[in-house]
């Protein structure tokens, strides 16, 4: 990334510039992705786009573009996957966090941008699909998404609308639509917060940058000014009836047992005390001899969380599922230090069970369960398409 040596005054979003926060332009090569419609800002008195810019292999940011013009170029190289050069653009803080850094942003494009095509070589990194518009099962939805995050998902409008009148704490008033959508398999509420979104009854969309949002402990799709929403063929016979979700409770680690065994690889039974400079070793329970560089790991953990009296049982490949999530692999096989670890997290952890058997465990860096309307009504916004209050442009 190419950083000008001259710092240049930073233009605010209604268009004047602003010399008490001072900040240089960057020029940024990469994939544009998923450029939205034109929008209008009835502050601005004029219109303004939304698009995925990624930066590398992995890292994806979301841009906002108040120079309506651009949107054609930018349009075209995204469906054609030409990487392009965004010259003199602004870093902003992304949205839930209160700074940037060199690997987290969000991108401003400006009057003063220009757009250079570059040829694919000059990148060290190919095109990907962002992960926002990868496609996923509602079942996926509940079962794996985290609070916040954009999914793709293909879904027939079953319900709806059911329209609600509410009242912000700051006594805005808005309206709340809601509908319930199906694929195949499960059902989920799609809402929308103060912006049309019309659907019909019957007919199957594309719903593209869904936000998971979770409202008294069941989650739910919010259809925000970002969301893309496509007509597409019938999907045909859809899951009629409301998924029952699953048990859900949230704290942070009070107490813990983690119990670490290796398994015989034939019969799966316990090989009690196995030592690390063994070569070979000969299971008690079958008699069958095996290396012990073939023997399964299996860590079980039992752990009580500050808001609950329950003792919750984490199966291994639950540990080993949160473990990979959390990049704390190299903790398997060491009871100790997962103890350590699940006691010296910072967020709470919310537990998705069936009982005290624990299905999934997330771990929240903001508890969003409880949001208020207000927050909710900001449809995750980045800071570029909010006023200085944090309400919506």
């Amino acid at each position: 990334m190419q950083t000008p040596t001259k710092k240049m005054r930073v233009m605010d979003t209604a268009g004047t510039s602003s010399a008490s926060s001072p900040s240089p332009y960057y020029n940024i090569p990469g994939y544009a992705h998923n450029v939205s419609p034109l929008k209008h800002s009835p502050k601005l008195r004029g219109q303004y786009f939304n698009f995925t810019f990624q930066t590398a292999k992995k890292d994806f940011h979301e841009a906002v573009c108040f120079s309506a013009e651009k949107r054609k170029s930018l349009a075209t190289v995204a469906d054609k996957k030409t990487p392009v050069m965004l010259r003199s653009v602004t870093k902003t803080v992304p949205f839930n966090t209160t700074t940037s850094t060199d690997d987290q942003y969000d991108v401003r494009v400006n009057q003063s941008t220009t757009i250079e095509p570059l040829k694919k070589q000059a990148l060290s990194f190919v095109h990907l699909v962002p992960p926002s518009l990868q496609q996923v099962s509602i079942s996926y939805v509940y079962d794996k998404a985290n609070i916040d995050q954009a999914v793709t998902v293909l879904a027939k409008v079953i319900d709806g609308p059911v329209t609600t009148d509410r009242t912000t704490r700051e006594g805005k008033h808005l309206v709340l639509t809601k509908y319930i959508i199906a694929d195949k398999d499960s059902t989920i509420e799609a809402n929308t917060w103060g912006h049309p979104i019309t659907l019909k009854t019957g007919i199957s969309y594309r719903f593209s940058h869904a936000l998971t949002k979770v409202f008294d402990n069941k989650k739910y799709l919010l259809l925000s000014k970002n969301t893309d929403v496509k007509e597409i063929s019938d999907l045909g016979k859809v899951q009629q009836q409301m998924q029952q979700q699953k048990e859900t409770t949230t704290g942070s680690v009070q107490s813990i047992n983690a119990i670490f065994n290796y398994h015989c690889t034939s019969c799966k039974k316990i090989i009690p005390d196995v030592s690390p400079a063994a070569i070979l070793i000969r299971c008690n329970s079958c008699q069958m001899k095996q290396t012990t560089s073939s023997l399964l790991p299996y860590m079980v953990v039992k752990l009580q969380l500050t808001s609950s009296e329950i003792k919750f049982h984490v199966p291994h490949s639950v540990v080993q599922d949160f473990l990979n999530r959390t990049e704390k692999q190299n903790l398997l096989t060491d009871a100790n230090s997962i103890e350590d670890y699940f006691l010296t997290i910072q967020a709470p952890l919310t537990l998705q069970h069936d009982n005290a058997q624990v299905e999934y465990i997330q771990c929240l860096t903001n508890d969003t369960s409880t949001s208020t309307t207000s927050n909710q009504t900001q449809e995750n916004m980045s800071p570029a398409e909010q006023n200085a209050d944090g309400t919506p442009i």
